[in-house]
């Protein structure tokens, strides 16, 4: 279980998640997820990668936010 005050961030590397997992504020933010496993609970995606073997089932009871990340759409002079 992840929880308590503030929030889970994996930034970098592969992180494995295995099994039923309750989470609070896990965030994704560049970091590869892999494992089989079922995510209860709020999870932001903003970044990063989910491993080609990963299997990954969410709570529909729960929050997932995924979040693309921002692209500057400003066009140069």
């Amino acid at each position: 279980m992840f929880s308590g005050d503030g929030s889970s961030l994996f930034k970098s590397g592969t992180v494995t998640l295995s099994g039923s997992l309750q989470v609070h504020n896990l965030q994704l933010i560049g970091a590869t997820l892999d494992g089989t496993n079922q995510l209860g609970g709020d999870l932001q995606w903003i970044s990063g990668n989910w491993a080609r073997t990963a299997a990954v089932t969410l709570n529909t009871q729960r929050h997932a936010r995924l979040r693309p990340r921002r692209r500057d759409r400003r066009r140069k002079p």
